[in-house]
């Protein structure tokens, strides 16, 4: 028997058979023969010699078949524009480096609707700092997946997708962008699943509506850390967003609210959304003059001080029908309210500076001398320092002494 494809090799297997070697040699042949390794027209990928033209010839050979990056680095002077029914596929570490100014590193025509069927997985695209934006999808028609793929250091978006239809982000990871990791505007009936925003320079994740698209969409899982302006941004969107499970994680000193839903619809369930309580930010902000109507229930918030000074977590200063209940308030542990460390030479009554940004609910302390008691003076906490007690076991001051401790939020 020939085996010409996958189906027919699993019925070797489900009748107790095995392929013999030649059998298994014209399997090969026939993979190898939908396969284009961009090496075979002259890629290099040593990060230093310019495959663009090579990989440009690939691209063309490729059409129905898959397009192949083994391991290595291939820089390109120019942007590459892919066709549709094509499916890009990369060893571990091969990576697609701008070594010039470009639209973009990746990308698809930009015809109205011109691309279908397009496939990317298993790749890095590093905009080097040249490119506008890593990866680029634009106006697609339907079944487009990207899967398991790295973006970053785009000037300004990492993954910049408009009005793609139907299209599927799924385990990408866009990091130190100028711009947001995600921007995904107007790309209706599309999903996300576990994709990755951080060190960016606006958002991790905006999804916004453009003209006639409503960019009604699923974000699941997924997260948001360490972002500039707002983990997720979603603006102007009529159709319901399905937000579940995303964990936004806002960066130090930032004054920008970790979710902020604008002039928008939808539903954000079971999320775990943290800010650092410093100036006006709100853990998860709905507003809109027009529009926002949100069903929000389970996400738990923490740590977000209003203009009062007040905890604030979850703000609505829209006059719409929002719906919000059973949101889990947490000012204990969460993510990274606390701090720790040992304090030189401290004395009975000593002050340690704690270094947090508010009054500090839980602390722990120990001394390094055996047989004194130390502990702190609940009095004496704000939310600059506290005061520790070290007492021998005749209630006089102790000694002079490293104290070990942490405080936490």
């Amino acid at each position: 028997m020939t085996i010409r494809d996958a189906a027919t090799l699993k019925s070797f297997f489900d009748n107790g058979d095995f392929p013999n070697q030649s059998q298994f040699a014209d399997l090969i042949d026939t993979l190898d023969a939908n396969a284009v390794n961009v090496k075979a027209y002259g890629a290099v990928g040593n990060g230093i010699a310019d495959d663009y033209a090579a990989i440009v010839l690939a691209v063309a050979a490729a059409h129905n078949k898959y397009l192949f990056f083994p391991n290595g680095t291939y820089l390109t002077s120019a942007k590459i524009t892919i066709p549709d029914h094509i499916h890009i596929k990369a060893e571990p570490f091969a990576c697609i480096k701008a070594s010039g100014a470009m639209d973009y590193v990746l990308g698809n025509s930009t015809a109205i609707y011109a691309t279908q069927h397009l496939v990317i997985e298993d790749i890095e695209i590093n905009g080097n700092d040249l490119a506008t934006y890593g990866l680029y999808l634009y106006f697609i028609a339907t079944g487009c997946e990207v899967n398991r793929v790295r973006v970053h250091d785009a000037v300004s978006h990492g993954v910049y997708a408009y009005k793609s239809m139907c299209m599927s982000l799924r385990d990408v990871y866009s990091h130190n962008n100028g711009g947001s990791g995600f921007y995904l505007e107007g790309c209706n009936a599309s999903n996300y699943y576990n994709i990755r925003g951080t060190y960016n320079t606006l958002d991790g994740i905006t999804i916004l509506s453009a003209v006639s698209y409503a960019s009604d969409c699923g974000l699941y899982g997924g997260s948001a850390e360490s972002n500039d302006r707002h983990g997720l941004y979603v603006y102007n969107c009529a159709n319901t967003v399905l937000i579940l499970g995303l964990h936004v994680e806002q960066a130090d000193a930032n004054t920008n609210d970790p979710v902020l839903l604008e002039e928008s619809v939808g539903v954000m369930i079971g999320g775990r959304i943290s800010g650092y309580g410093y100036g006006t930010n709100y853990c998860i902000h709905l507003t809109g003059t027009t529009r926002s109507a949100w069903y929000l229930a389970g996400n738990k918030v923490a740590r977000n001080t209003d203009s009062d000074g007040s905890i604030a977590t979850v703000k609505d200063d829209a006059s719409f029908a929002s719906t919000i209940e059973n949101q889990i308030t947490s000012m204990a542990t969460m993510y990274r309210f606390h701090n720790e460390g040992a304090a030189v030479g401290i004395a009975d009554g000593g002050a340690i500076t704690h270094g947090i940004s508010g009054t500090p609910t839980k602390i722990f302390v120990s001394g390094s001398v055996a047989g004194e008691i130390v502990t702190y003076d609940p009095a004496t906490i704000t939310s600059a320092h506290f005061h520790v007690n070290i007492k021998k076991n005749d209630g006089s001051p102790g000694t002079n002494q490293t104290i070990s401790w942490r405080a936490e939020l």
